[in-house]
């Protein structure tokens, strides 16, 4: 919707200069290397078998309002196990450690769960990251693109006596068009 570049300013940590840089959205999608989306694991005697959480999963645990609620919902959900001899072994009793390992295999398996844009300030040389949160990227650039053709409507409206209805009903090539003809 928006094309394959995503312009972003970020600030440096260290000297607090704005860097503006454009990420190309095909670049990230590339740098995938998950296969099915599951992870498989051997440890310990357990063969554990993870899957990456689906956004229902998600909801459903941002909905229990607490952080350790939430990560057993996704636990349970997404995390199979058994013992050497194929006897399935209940979530609740594998170990954290086992678990935080299925959790960075997952994040692993799946290099865009966990977007990290690494810059080097021009001025100052600073190296840093900043994660990228692609929904409030997304909410961000939905906002603006709503306000810009609210002005846009209002323009032509306003030189034109066009209504809504018809002005939202061009393509916006077309809108851009007559706005560039107005003085």
């Amino acid at each position: 919707m928006f094309g394959d570049r995503l312009p972003m300013v970020l600030t440096c940590p260290a000297c607090k200069n704005d860097l503006e840089l454009v990420l190309s959205i095909s670049a990230l999608l590339d740098s995938e290397k998950q296969d099915d989306g599951h992870v498989r694991l051997a440890v310990e005697g357990l063969h554990v078998t993870a899957r990456q959480p689906t956004s229902r999963d998600l909801v459903d645990a941002a909905a229990t309002g607490n952080r350790e609620a939430a990560r057993w919902v996704l636990i349970e959900r997404c995390v199979e196990a058994t013992d050497t001899h194929g006897t399935a072994v209940p979530v609740g009793e594998l170990p954290a450690s086992l678990l935080d390992s299925v959790g960075d295999a997952l994040g692993a398996a799946d290099p865009l769960a966990d977007v990290v844009v690494r810059t080097a300030c021009a001025i100052c040389g600073h190296e840093s990251g900043a994660a990228l949160d692609v929904p409030l990227y997304l909410w961000a650039e939905f906002t603006v693109t709503a306000q810009r053709v609210i002005w846009d409507v209002h323009a032509l409206a306003t030189a034109y006596g066009w209504r809504e209805s018809d002005i939202l009903e061009m393509s916006a090539v077309r809108r851009q068009a007559y706005l560039d003809l107005i003085p």
